[in-house]
């Protein structure tokens, strides 16, 4: 093998190893270790999703550091200790493609769950109507296992008018009825550039999506067009 062939397959295998957590492990005398590095990740997430820390911006952050070094950490163990050719043993070969299966199953079942199994949800803010709160852009944090007696006036809410309404985010300005059957009449911060309850009146809270918890990232726009944002449905 000449030294460009080596560079390239050390370069491949560096790349794989970087891209699926937990694949190092298979070139080392240790392969089951590379199935606890995703188990590892999904306890993490699953104390912070518990203890609700996962609501809380700084420790979401933390959170998700706390991930990014959990593989790195595991990469570095693993390659200290490689001392078998991965793609040349076949049983590495199944290994790896279950590991990768495992990997894409946790990523897809929890990103599009996440509000059901981690009670958080992300969303992008798109119009004015709650500035200067929320500007356009702000990507908020959502707390989605929020209960409907736990609402309060002044709290930002995400909601649907309706089962098959778009998603929207407003403050409560108030609520009347009992604790399992409540309606909050919604406002939004911006008056003059936001469709609320003034216009649809009442929701019902069984529309209820989560209660904002943070502003997670923001971009300051000093100047914009309202045509710049057409709706105000979050993404």
């Amino acid at each position: 093998m000449t030294w460009t062939q080596r560079l390239r397959n050390w370069i491949s295998k560096g790349a794989l190893f970087l891209a699926v957590p937990g694949a190092a492990y298979l070139a080392t005398s240790r392969p089951r270790l590379s199935y606890l590095v995703p188990l590892s990740g999904l306890i993490l997430v699953s104390v912070f999703t518990v203890t609700r820390w996962i609501i809380d911006p700084i420790l979401f952050l933390l959170m998700n550091l706390g991930l990014v070094a959990l593989h790195l950490g595991s990469l570095a163990h693993a390659s200290r200790a490689a001392n078998r050719n991965l793609v040349d043993a076949r049983i590495g070969l199944l290994a790896l493609t279950f590991l990768v299966c495992m990997h894409i199953a946790i990523v897809v079942i929890g990103h599009t769950n996440k509000a059901a199994l981690f009670g958080f949800q992300l969303y992008h803010i798109p119009s004015p109507s709650m500035q200067p709160t929320l500007l356009p852009g702000d990507i908020i944090l959502v707390d989605t296992w929020v209960k409907q007696n736990q609402l309060e006036d002044e709290q930002i809410v995400v909601f649907k008018r309706h089962s098959k309404g778009v998603v929207l985010v407003k403050r409560v300005a108030s609520l009347r009825g009992q604790s399992e059957a409540r309606e909050m009449y919604l406002l939004g911060d911006n008056p003059s550039r936001s469709m609320d309850s003034r216009r649809f009146g009442w929701v019902s809270s069984e529309y209820l999506i989560g209660r904002v918890t943070a502003v997670l990232f923001t971009i300051k726009r000093e100047n914009y067009s309202i045509n710049d944002y057409p709706s105000e449905a979050l993404q």
